[in-house]
């Protein structure tokens, strides 16, 4: 997820778009969201909006128990790259990663003209965000994103199976490691990250019933610096 950026240290102004630094993680082997509270555990996700919180809460302080607590055990979670950056993710070679036809059961994504989206899997998900948490010294957030909407997701028995979420706009900044000059002056780069609209996909949880656990994260960020 995420095209044209510039890069400078901490104490100079930087923008960088979310599928460029996804991108990057991927390859020196993701990213969003505000601050709120506490960290607190798995119950959070009893809700849609819980999940959401519990993103943020991953975010904010750097862990990856809660971040791997938000996708099902079955490990069948899926990225997908925002068609505007695709051909940045394909490194200009169409269709040279996996690519998957999207689901008319997938609404806002159909509804807004998207018919196919390159993808990641759960693996590649887990060992971005474990590289992002462990190279960062600080992760936060000039502005929050919000939930725009929510549609839930029901079977033939009225049962809810799935729920829709979008959320649109925010901002956050990434401090890297810190290091240090020959003079030992003390430094660290920055990213700014617009997010944009991501739409989230949630399964119920597959080891508890009245969890929800992330599916389908779809980024249809269209911003450039």
């Amino acid at each position: 997820m995420r095209h044209p950026c510039t890069f400078r240290h901490a104490h100079q102004p930087a923008v960088y778009i979310l599928p460029v630094l996804c991108m990057m993680l991927l390859s020196c082997n993701n990213i969003f969201f505000p601050d709120t509270g506490s960290p607190l555990s798995g119950t959070l996700r009893n809700t849609p909006q819980g999940v959401v919180q519990q993103l943020i809460l991953a975010y904010k302080n750097q862990r990856i128990d809660l971040y791997t607590d938000l996708f099902s055990s079955t490990k069948d979670f899926r990225f997908y790259v925002s068609p505007s950056f695709a051909s940045e993710y394909n490194n200009g070679k169409p269709d040279s990663k996996p690519l998957e036809v999207i689901d008319t059961m997938y609404q806002y994504v159909v509804q807004h003209g998207i018919s196919s989206c390159n993808y990641w899997t759960y693996t590649e998900e887990i060992q971005i965000h474990t590289n992002l948490f462990s190279k960062s010294s600080q992760i936060t957030f000039a502005t929050q994103p919000v939930i725009n909407q929510i549609r839930y997701m029901t079977n033939s028995n009225g049962d809810t199976t799935n729920v829709e979420i979008v959320i649109q706009d925010g901002e956050i900044d990434i401090l890297s490691e810190i290091y240090y000059d020959a003079e030992y002056n003390r430094y660290a780069d920055e990213y700014i990250i617009y997010i944009d609209t991501q739409v989230f996909y949630l399964e119920r949880d597959p080891d508890d019933n009245s969890l929800w656990v992330i599916q389908k994260w779809f980024d249809l960020g269209t911003a450039a610096s």
